[in-house]
């Protein structure tokens, strides 16, 4: 049974019912395999997750303005039996573009576990480019695009994104996961998230050996319905109309697959060189946070 009960609201005393609330977050970082991790803890037996990955009720201001009782409806479909509750929510380290984040988690929930993925942050960030530019949020080069936005560099000062919530909470109850080692070493990987969440490590997920990428499922849907899913009635509005969106998807992901879709350019030179420079303290900074092996992808 999970240890973070909340009565709810209007019921007398005495006779309050406990609705779950978070064990546990997946806070990021964006593009290291959050997704593939949401679904292996998805599968686990004694997990609960909404179907929903990212909820960004703690990021996004028109989302935290639903409430707190909003939040936990989110979750209560978990049944009697999970041991952990939890949601991934990548927006979670986007300081300083959400800068109370860790605040706000602390106050609700202070005693809740915090996953946080992280890869080689160049890598990550032209991936995250990749994903802008697939969803139509991005036009500008990549060389342009990375000098002019903080944002793609903010999200990979780990360090930085870390100390903001290490302001709040204890070490320990965060854990470090590298995206390399989830690829690479999966299972021995998972087994230790698993360890952390309290939940039986020796479980093997039916879905361990594939990956799975979010944009890949998202980027197809029109900007106007992305926007539209960030208000209260928009699964009203999915539901009604989701014959139409069936059709589009296939529409689009043929065309897809018949055409190809273009890769955006590699990270090389000065751009290469100027993101280094600029990540190279934060990388020093995070090696206190993580353990002896750890190699700082070679930037420091």
């Amino acid at each position: 049974m999970p240890t973070n009960l909340w009565p709810t609201p209007g019921v007398g005393d005495g006779a309050a019912e406990a609705i779950p609330a978070p064990t546990f977050l997946i806070i990021g970082a964006m593009k290291t395999g959050t997704t593939s991790l949401y679904h292996y803890l998805a599968h686990h037996p004694q997990v609960h997750m909404p179907r929903q990955k990212e909820i960004d009720f703690f990021s996004e201001p028109a989302i935290w303005r639903l409430g707190w009782e909003w939040y936990l409806g989110q979750f209560a479909s978990a049944p009697s039996s999970a041991v952990a509750i939890g949601e991934a929510s990548t927006s979670y380290t986007k300081f300083p573009e959400f800068s109370d984040v860790p605040r706000r988690i602390a106050e609700r929930l202070p005693r809740v576990r915090l996953v946080y993925l992280i890869r080689h942050p160049v890598e990550r960030i032209h991936s995250q480019y990749a994903h802008h530019v697939l969803m139509g949020d991005e036009r500008r080069p990549i060389s342009e695009a990375l000098l002019a936005d903080p944002r793609y560099l903010n999200t990979s000062q780990y360090a930085m994104q870390l100390e903001q919530y290490l302001r709040y909470f204890d070490r320990d109850q965060i854990l470090i996961v590298q995206a390399e080692h989830l690829r690479s070493v999966r299972r021995t990987t998972v087994r230790r998230i698993f360890t952390f969440l309290g939940i039986d490590p020796e479980w093997t997920s039916p879905v361990i050996d594939q990956e799975f990428y979010q944009t890949a499922e998202r980027w197809w849907v029109p900007p106007t319905v992305r926007r539209a899913r960030r208000l209260r009635g928009f699964r009203r509005l999915v539901h009604s109309s989701w014959p139409w969106l069936a059709r589009l998807r296939r529409r689009t992901l043929e065309r897809v697959a018949a055409t190809g879709s273009a890769i955006p350019a590699a990270i090389t030179g000065d751009v290469q060189r100027w993101l280094e420079d600029r990540l190279r303290d934060d990388v020093r900074r995070l090696r206190q946070y993580m353990g002896e092996d750890f190699d700082g992808w070679g930037l420091a």
